[in-house]
């Protein structure tokens, strides 16, 4: 399976720029036979708190939707996109996957930035979903730094681990450099391929978010990565991960203690 992260650049409120920029990335891609794509968080819209922006997507959510949907199903390519999306009156950050020409799931941020939990609801369940041969656990941005959401989609047979990010300030670099630091260890700790992908925009402040993409091996060695506009790609090796799952050693998540530590998860300790 040939995978590639994408730092697509996104303009706030701008749907039909954002959307034509990801059909321009599905299809090139398609031409190198990439079978996922991966893109950051809320491309689609631009990274925004801004309610009339949020209401004015979900207006067109179905149109949208069924653009990607078949796109997903005439470029024969699956992929994972950013969109605030409305359930009746609550908002949720959502990373969205199509596959085939349907979509085959959907992530709700279960943990919030500070900054976003007056505009936006945390989801409450995490989850995998299949293309193919592997299993994909998606998250977003903030929820990377809890380290348990990882452990739990890696006990739910997640091969990949994929973070979508809207994070601001710093530049590519110095970004990237951090993001080395703890997305290498949820890969080794949780003997899953991660890809991870920063939207290239600004915020609705006009603060920089600077592009950026890493894809790193289960071992925790960094496969591929890049700056600015620049995308990472790689071919998962399913023998590597067969024998990682087989080892009696190197599948950490197999011996984890999940009777020891469910007694420290306590409404004392929260």
């Amino acid at each position: 399976m040939k995978v590639a992260a994408v730092p697509i650049k996104s303009i706030i409120g701008d749907l039909n720029f954002n959307l034509e920029e990801s059909i321009k990335w599905l299809t090139k891609l398609s031409a190198q036979n990439v079978d996922f794509v991966l893109f950051p968080e809320m491309n689609l819209t631009g990274y925004t708190k801004n309610i009339e922006i949020i209401k004015d997507a979900n207006s067109r959510k179905e149109d949208i939707f069924n653009c990607l949907q078949k796109a997903s199903s005439d470029l024969n390519i699956a992929f994972a996109v950013g969109f605030p999306e409305q359930v009746d009156m609550k908002y949720y950050i959502s990373q969205i996957l199509f596959d085939n020409g349907k979509i085959a799931g959907i992530h709700r941020k279960t943990h919030l930035g500070p900054s976003e939990m007056n505009v936006f609801t945390a989801g409450n369940e995490i989850a995998v979903s299949n293309i193919g041969q592997q299993f994909i656990g998606m998250q977003l941005c903030y929820e990377s730094h809890f380290p348990i959401v990882s452990s739990i989609q890696a006990k739910l047979k997640a091969s990949i681990l994929t973070y979508s990010f809207a994070s601001p300030k710093e530049n590519s670099a110095t970004k990237l450099d951090r993001f080395e630091q703890f997305l290498c260890t949820r890969a080794y700790d949780n003997s899953c391929y991660v890809m991870a992908c920063n939207l290239n925009s600004t915020s609705d402040k006009g603060t920089l978010i600077p592009g950026l993409s890493i894809i790193i091996d289960p071992k925790g060695k960094i496969i591929s990565k890049s700056l600015e506009n620049n995308i990472s790609i790689c071919t998962i090796d399913n023998e590597k991960l067969n024998k990682i799952r087989n080892s009696k050693m190197a599948w950490f998540n197999k011996h984890s203690r999940n009777d020891l530590y469910a007694k420290y998860y306590t409404n004392e300790l929260m």
